[in-house]
């Protein structure tokens, strides 16, 4: 019994974990995309695709 809330503690916090992990990027991302939007008045394409790969990955996380 012990070991099985153990291991659903364990895969909370890896969720949760993994979730911030994410979301530090989305933030990571935006910034760059802000400070690229100012500077030259444009957006790497790389870069655009990357963030909003990372935001659907981040609303899937959290509708699970």
């Amino acid at each position: 019994m012990g070991n099985k809330i153990r291991n659903k503690l364990h895969q909370y916090l890896r969720k949760q974990r993994h979730e911030a992990y994410v979301l530090n990027r989305i933030v990571e991302l935006r910034n760059q995309i802000c400070r690229q939007a100012c500077m030259y008045g444009t957006v790497d394409e790389i870069t655009r695709t990357v963030y909003l790969k990372y935001n659907k990955r981040l609303s899937e996380l959290q509708n699970k």
